[in-house]
């Protein structure tokens, strides 16, 4: 008994860690936001760091919806949030370090799928292009790819394959078990005994720890986006070095 009871104490000493962790996160980014603003100058402005800022409030508003959905046990939809978090992360990063050719890619998604909407919904969303030139979706695993060798290339230790890891990971787990309607999303929700069958509640996720990664991947975006307007990254540097040090100790 005595052990069960410390046993425990340690998982919630982790967790309260872990919410510590996540609300330092949160305090950091939310700390900065009045300074990611700046004049229009005369000369054109730097887009990639505007969409990129954006990008990192996008991240800080879905890690609270990961922590909340945490918090009320709800890992599995959690897991959709973590996804689209990822993908912000990837995208506002990959911008921020290739330039406006990135950009020129997402503005062509944008009028692509805009374009579809308007005229299957009969709706008038956007004044967009009529032509589609240069006009397609944005193929995630490709950009992935690319985020590898420019993260080598601007001195950062998740260089390498971490685009390609991460899509495996991340993107292709949480479309499997998470977003994408399937076995392994019913699945879960269905037991089968030997002479009947129910349903499930709230089945256990297959993987928990979202919030975790989305407050690291959060951090790492935020020393970018920082460092491009030149805001001191001292602070975001530390916290993430006191995350890693965190899943090293809980791994």
């Amino acid at each position: 008994m005595a052990i069960g009871v410390q046993w425990l104490s340690v998982v919630d000493n982790n967790e309260v860690q872990l919410q510590d962790h996540i609300s330092e996160t949160l305090r950091l980014v939310e700390a900065q936001a009045h300074l990611l603003k700046a004049p229009h100058p005369e000369t054109r402005p730097d887009v990639c760091r505007v969409f990129a800022a954006g990008g990192l409030m996008r991240c800080r508003e879905l890690l609270r919806g990961i922590r909340l959905l945490e918090a009320a046990g709800l890992d599995i939809p959690a897991g959709i949030l973590y996804r689209q978090h990822w993908e912000t992360w990837l995208v506002s990063l990959y911008v921020l370090l290739r330039g406006e050719e990135a950009l020129s890619e997402i503005g062509g998604d944008y009028v692509k799928n805009t374009r579809l909407l308007n005229k299957e919904l009969k709706l008038e969303l956007e004044n967009v292009p009529d032509k589609e030139e240069g006009a397609s979706r944005l193929n995630i695993h490709q950009i992935a790819q690319q985020l590898g060798p420019m993260l080598v290339e601007a001195g950062d230790a998740w260089g390498g394959d971490a685009g390609v890891m991460a899509y495996n990971v991340t993107y292709r787990v949480q479309s499997q078990y998470a977003v994408h309607v399937g076995l392994s999303t019913i699945r879960p929700h269905i037991r089968i005994e030997d002479e009947s069958w129910s349903v499930e509640l709230n089945p256990p996720a297959p993987f928990d720890g979202n919030g975790q990664f989305a407050a690291i991947y959060t951090l790492h975006l935020a020393k970018y986006v920082f460092n491009r307007i030149g805001i001191a990254t001292v602070a975001v540097e530390a916290a993430m070095d006191e995350l890693h040090q965190y899943l090293k100790s809980t791994a």
